[in-house]
């Protein structure tokens, strides 16, 4: 019977048969640290229906950048995916 070892990244589950390897990948992803509360958007200027939820949220992430993720029914992706149809 043969034994086998492999390293999985805790971040993202690629593994690894070198442990160096796996390190650098977890090294390579970067946290978010916190959601910016004042940029939370409910809905577009296009939407005039209340939304429950955010359709946009920016975070701040663990290196001091700050990303913007869009919900997938939010007004500004859905428009952008028609644009490029």
């Amino acid at each position: 019977m043969k034994v086998k070892t492999v390293y999985q990244c805790e971040k993202c589950g690629q593994e690894y048969n070198d442990p160096d390897d796996c390190a650098e990948c977890e090294k390579r992803h970067v946290v978010p640290v916190r959601i910016n509360t004042k940029m939370l958007h409910y809905r577009s200027p296009l939407d005039t229906s209340d939304c429950k939820y955010p359709t946009k949220i920016r975070i701040e992430m663990e290196n001091g950048d700050i990303v913007t993720y869009y919900s997938e029914r939010s007004p500004e992706i859905l428009e952008k995916y028609q644009e490029s149809q």
